[in-house]
């Protein structure tokens, strides 16, 4: 392990030694290529928030249109139901008494000796028009979302739960949620990416600047310090720096310099 008590905010003397100065452009270039990954990741949000909000626009406008569509439709349907049903009003035959009472009178006129031969009985089909409607929707039960949704107690935890329960943040708790390519930081840092994705500790002046980060790897959470200058202990052991450690369901403490945290993994979505 290297000694190297500096911090990347400081600048490299005479009284370095050249492992020193190797470490801490090393130290550097991480922080340079982390601040860059956090613009592309920023920007990257922005467009995916501006996409979102065209997606909306446009979803909109079709609502609309398929409404002014389906009004319309509705209008033109009665329309010609209308009118179908004047023309079978019109076009209606005569019923079948109208034509035995026609055939009796012609027979009395033309024979008035002989007897009235009955009249022939036309069956007319009805010519009343019909109107096509949809069948009732049945009522259906989803069962889609509990088939398809596993049991809560299957689910991998989402979020990583951090009670501070010693050091300078004695009393406040953090839940932090990494992403395979956002680390969550902690350090002495007061940077966006501690302040918002991870954990900011300026008062602890026992933490690095950059002391160490949570991430997310293969859908387990993990803990890696970062070399930092004073170290890390988990469950009172001292860590090697840049190993990552797994972090156990059933919870870990954490010493980061003065501040020691409790350490557990949560299902919150």
């Amino acid at each position: 392990m290297i000694d190297f008590p500096y911090t990347v905010d400081d600048e490299p003397t005479e009284d370095w030694k050249v492992e020193q100065v190797l470490h801490w452009w090393l130290l550097r270039a991480n922080t340079e290529s982390e601040a860059e990954c956090d613009r592309i990741v920023e920007g990257l949000s922005k467009q995916l928030d501006d996409g979102k909000k065209e997606l909306w626009e446009a979803h909109k406008q079709v609502s609309e249109i398929i409404g002014d569509n389906d009004s319309n439709g509705n209008e033109n349907i009665e329309n010609v139901e209308n009118h179908n049903s004047r023309n079978c009003i019109q076009n209606q035959k005569p019923s079948s008494s109208d034509i035995e009472k026609k055939n009796s009178k012609r027979q009395i006129k033309d024979k008035p000796d002989a007897k009235p031969v009955p009249a022939i009985v036309v069956p007319v089909a009805s010519s009343r028009p019909t109107r096509n409607r949809k069948a009732p929707a049945t009522e259906t039960t989803d069962t889609s979302i509990s088939a398809s949704a596993p049991a809560t107690n299957n689910k991998k935890p989402d979020t990583i739960h951090i009670d501070i329960v010693g050091g300078p943040y004695q009393g406040t708790f953090y839940d932090l949620q990494p992403k395979s390519r956002c680390h969550a930081w902690i350090g002495r840092s007061s940077s966006a990416k501690f302040k918002d994705r991870g954990i900011s500790l300026p008062q602890d002046l026992e933490v690095s600047t950059s002391h160490g980060r949570f991430e997310l790897k293969g859908g387990k959470f993990y803990f890696t310090d970062v070399a930092s200058t004073n170290g890390t202990r988990i469950n009172g052991e001292g860590c090697e720096p840049n190993v990552p450690y797994e972090l156990p369901t059933t919870g870990m403490t954490i010493l980061a310099g003065q501040t020691i945290m409790k350490v557990t993994l949560l299902r919150l979505a």
